[in-house]
């Protein structure tokens, strides 16, 4: 019996093809890396390890102590002051219920908690840029949902504690993330004189380009 011949090939749609998103195994590579560059004890990668087993596309998950416990032999009480310790060091940053829910919106498809009670985390260092952006807005002194625009253009001058910096094209703005740690910071055009009032206040953006969140979103 003669097999049926294969029905062509549809022509292309040319329509551009879905950005590419981080295998898994390079996402746990780049908190395995945040962990050992920040020198922290065995304990606390081991935990971040694990944690990592439950992320979703954008970094997000809710195990609780007592599942990760299980998953690696440490007590629970162990585990807290592993999440406490990679709290501290701006690789997990931890939303209670009204936080997340905020924040989940701008994160469509996020795998959340049944019930609404857990607390949810993000595994900063492989997170989305979009999920950073809204979990700094869901945490801020007035929450609010905020979804990931266009960059600005620069180039940029920014001050950070009173001194400032740049001007920094926004591509490079991680220069400065790595460079100065502070919890507050304006940007404003370069063209713009010092003393002129219009100001761009974009800090929320430019702080989800930072290798660890930063300081005011890292708990007790």
């Amino acid at each position: 019996m003669t097999a049926a011949p294969k029905a062509p090939r549809a022509p292309s749609s040319g329509a551009a093809p879905a950005i590419k998103r981080d295998s898994a195994l390079k996402r746990v590579k780049e908190l395995v890396h945040a962990a050992k560059a920040d020198a922290l004890a065995r304990d606390a990668r081991s935990v971040l390890v694990h944690a990592a087993v439950y992320m979703d596309l954008n970094g997000w998950c809710f195990p609780s102590a007592t599942s990760l416990a299980e998953d690696t032999g440490y007590t629970e009480k162990s585990v807290r002051k592993a999440l406490r310790e990679l709290r501290e060091a701006g690789i997990v940053v931890v939303l209670s219920p009204p936080a997340w829910k905020l924040a989940v919106q701008a994160t469509p498809g996020a795998n959340v908690p049944k019930g609404g009670r857990l607390p949810m985390m993000l595994l900063w260092p492989s997170a989305s840029r979009a999920a950073r952006i809204a979990a700094l807005g869901a945490l801020s002194s007035k929450p609010s949902t905020l979804t990931i625009t266009s960059p600005p253009a620069g180039p940029w001058i920014v001050t950070a504690n009173g001194k400032e910096h740049g001007p920094y094209q926004t591509a490079r703005m991680e220069i400065f993330a790595h460079t100065e740690d502070c919890s507050e910071w304006l940007a404003r055009p370069a063209d713009y004189p010092p003393e002129k009032s219009a100001r761009v206040q974009n800090w929320t953006w430019f702080a989800a380009h930072f290798p660890r969140a930063p300081q005011w979103v890292r708990g007790e």
